[in-house]
């Protein structure tokens, strides 16, 4: 599973909605995700060099940062949970400690 640029696109949008949502700064949720500055940045802004791996671990992290402030996260378009299986399949996209 690799993204066009159009669904890059889109995922990099739900970010940051995510990022506004949590009320938090991208430097507390990339403390969270536990992820080098390169590495989550790339990943926040689905860059072609990021990840796969990285990228799910920042959409989980956002979600999870997000419901905890109270508040729905916006619903993803591209990295649904139905996909997750084949991102596991392709990726090693799993559930992270």
């Amino acid at each position: 599973m690799s993204l066009n640029d159009q669904q890059r696109r889109q995922t990099a949008s739900e970010f940051a909605e995510n990022l506004t949502r949590s009320g938090l700064s991208p430097e507390e949720v990339r403390e969270r995700a536990a992820l080098p500055l390169e590495r989550f940045s790339a990943a926040l802004e689905v860059t072609p060099e990021a990840h796969p791996v990285d990228v799910w671990w920042v959409r989980d992290t956002l979600e999870q940062m997000v419901r905890e402030s109270g508040v729905d996260p916006v619903s993803h378009a591209v990295l649904t949970e139905e996909m997750r299986g084949a991102a596991a399949v392709w990726f090693g996209v799993g559930e992270r400690p």
